[in-house]
């Protein structure tokens, strides 16, 4: 990553925490202060997902594999970030395992040579981005823990590093976005899953400015 990059995500990162730290501390005396708290708890887990995948990209690069001009992470690299989630949710409230199934399904074989593309690009990413998330749900779960973080983070990269910027939809509040996460975890009806994670993601999917 562009060390440009590095350095506006390092400054994103403090002034978040920062901005957490007295908001606070304000809210114990001050009601406005409170009512900002409160909300910023009740957001807790999207952001801190957020402020840990930043601090990730802050600190290693990413390795793709190029198949049919689609740039898909690499197992290594999942696998990375996946260790990565779970020391630094060991370190909250979350409690999490370390450890691993198989990284059979990290290598998107099913994805990458078999599924029929679609003759719209953009359909195309969304369409293949739902599977590789679902692998982290019911029909996949490589880690014994972590899976669904996981998961959003790779769709996260994926859809990125093929032009897309997928925007965590943070203002959904986070029993309604675990409701739904949770909902395709235990769904058994993969055709299903995937129509469902698709229209989830072309909610929040914009094309990336270059």
């Amino acid at each position: 990553m562009a060390r440009k990059n590095k350095i506006i995500l390092l400054f994103l990162i403090i002034v978040y925490k920062m901005y957490r730290y007295f908001c606070h501390i304000l809210g114990k005396k001050i009601k406005y202060f409170k009512k900002i708290d409160d909300r910023l708890v009740a957001l807790e887990k999207p952001i801190r997902l957020y402020v840990y995948l930043a601090e990730y990209l802050y600190k290693n690069d990413f390795r793709f594999n190029v198949v049919n001009n689609i740039n898909y992470p690499t197992v290594e690299t999942i696998k990375n970030l996946h260790d990565f989630l779970v020391i630094k949710y060991q370190k909250d409230i979350d409690k999490i395992h370390t450890g691993q199934y198989s990284l059979a399904p990290l290598q998107f074989t099913g994805i990458k040579y078999f599924l029929e593309s679609k003759k719209d690009k953009r359909e195309d990413i969304i369409f293949r981005g739902a599977h590789i998330f679902n692998k982290f749900l019911e029909e996949g779960h490589p880690f014994i823990d972590g899976n669904k973080r996981t998961g959003w983070v790779t769709l996260w990269l994926f859809l990125a590093a093929n032009g897309y910027i997928f925007i965590f939809p943070i203002h959904e509040e986070g029993s309604e976005q675990a409701r739904k996460v949770e909902k395709w975890a235990s769904y058994k009806e993969n055709s299903e899953n995937i129509k469902e994670i698709m229209d989830w993601i072309r909610r929040y999917i914009k094309k990336r400015k270059n």
